[in-house]
């Protein structure tokens, strides 16, 4: 993004898409949002129930780290 002309000067727009926090087929256990895996990514992981809003809130907390992650290496 830096090497683009006249990045100083001239705006930008950087659009993002991704499926975290999309509510895919439940699973067999009726569970309708993807389960983290890396744990990393969700620095607070007490406190979240296994249910859809527990999924779904480790989903945007993860991608919340992400994108934070990402940024700081820009």
């Amino acid at each position: 993004m830096n090497n683009r002309p006249y990045a100083e000067t001239t705006p930008y727009a950087l659009f993002f898409h991704t499926i975290t926090p999309h509510s895919r087929t439940p699973d067999e256990g009726g569970k309708s949002w993807w389960d983290i895996q890396d744990t990393t990514l969700i620095p607070q992981t007490v406190g979240y129930p296994h249910t859809n809003e527990g999924r779904f809130a480790k989903n945007l907390e993860a991608l919340d780290s992400a994108l934070l992650l990402s940024s700081a290496q820009l």
